[in-house]
C-alpha cells in the first residue's frame, strides 16, 4: 500500500521505466458490480475507498521465474529512493 496517490501513480510510473506492467490491485466490493447489485454498506464508505486506492498489485505469479529478481530489485530501488515513513506503509 502506498502513502498516496501520487505515491501510488510514481511508483506505477518508475516500474513502467523497467518495463514492469503495474496495476491497480483492489476494487472495494461495496464499488463493485457485484456489490453494487447485493451490497448493504449504508451511505459512503471515504476509508475503505482511500484505503483500497493506495494499493497496488505487483506482478509476481508462479510462472514469472527470471523476472521476478527483476520486479523484486527495481521495488526495492523505489522504495529506498524514498522517506523512511514509506516503507513503513508497505
Amino acid at each position: 500500500m502506498m502513502r498516496g496517490i501520487e505515491d501510488r501513480d510514481g511508483f506505477i510510473a518508475h516500474m513502467g521505466r523497467a518495463e514492469i506492467i503495474m496495476s491497480l490491485h483492489y476494487v472495494p466490493l461495496h464499488a463493485a458490480p457485484a456489490g453494487l447489485r447485493c451490497g448493504r454498506s449504508d451511505g459512503a464508505l471515504p476509508v475503505t475507498d482511500a484505503v483500497s486506492a493506495r494499493f497496488v498489485r505487483l506482478p509476481i505469479y508462479f510462472g514469472l521465474s527470471d523476472a521476478i529478481d527483476c520486479v523484486i530489485s527495481v521495488t526495492r530501488n523505489y522504495l529506498r529512493a524514498k522517506p523512511a515513513a514509506a516503507s513503513r506503509h508497505i
